[in-house]
């Protein structure tokens, strides 16, 4: 049987697997669901909404990500981007604010 990746998924299995990953680590922490929508003030209903794949806002994932303990988790998500060797002497010192749009139509083409 072959290994599903997050590449091969739609975006409704992506929140799927995402809502079942939340509701295994609450079960791993012998939480209920009224216990964890205590914990972090939301509705015991957001929860179960959650876990169904129905995360509703990033918020709530925060949140629930707190909650559980796994809130060090988003580095893994989404690791800080390491500057471009070139970009310190482009910018003069600043952060950059937007991107050019340069090589757009050569990655959608």
């Amino acid at each position: 049987m072959p290994i599903m990746t997050f590449q091969s998924m739609s975006d409704a299995a992506i929140l799927r697997e995402i809502g079942e990953r939340l509701k295994q680590a609450r079960l791993h922490r012998n939480m209920t669901q009224a216990t964890l929508s205590n914990l972090i003030g939301v509705s015991r209903r957001t929860i179960q909404k959650s876990e169904e794949g129905e995360v509703s806002t990033l918020k709530t994932l925060i949140a629930l990500l707190r909650g559980l303990g796994l809130l060090d988790q988003l580095d893994l998500l989404l690791p800080k981007a390491p500057p471009s060797a070139h970009q310190p002497l482009k910018l003069d010192g600043k952060v950059r604010q937007r991107a050019s749009g340069a090589g757009r139509k050569s990655r959608l083409s």
